[in-house]
């Protein structure tokens, strides 16, 4: 699993929003969808992590959550690969960067993954 640079409470809001059916109450259903009490429940539930990669520019908004939940996952026991970043904040040359290395971080057999790299 690989995120990058992700606002956890949004994006807990936006999968909270898409699974609501109506008239049901968003308070109800709130800490169902908390990115660190998912983790919690893996974790009590004993089931195993994905190896996660996440990564965040130092500049980036959403840096000091993203460092918690790093922290907060790793002391669940899960396998995180961190990559920060001091010359970026929320930004697309960020992004293509860790597009890049996640892709090599990923075990891959597609055809595109024999090709030899170009680019940067």
């Amino acid at each position: 699993m690989g995120v990058f640079s992700p606002n956890l409470q949004v994006m807990a809001e936006r999968i909270l929003q898409r699974s609501l059916k109506e008239g049901e109450d968003i308070e109800y259903l709130r800490d169902e969808y908390d990115p660190f009490r998912l983790a919690e429940k893996v974790a009590k539930e004993g089931k195993k992590f994905p190896k996660v990669y996440l990564a965040c520019g130092c500049k980036d908004k959403n840096h000091a959550i993203d460092v918690k939940y790093r922290d907060f996952l790793r002391g669940l026991g899960a396998d995180v690969t961190w990559d920060e970043d001091p010359r970026y904040a929320h930004e697309w040359p960020f992004w293509d960067e860790q597009i890049r290395k996640f892709l090599d971080f990923i075990p891959r057999t597609d055809y595109y993954a024999t090709l030899p790299r170009t680019g940067a």
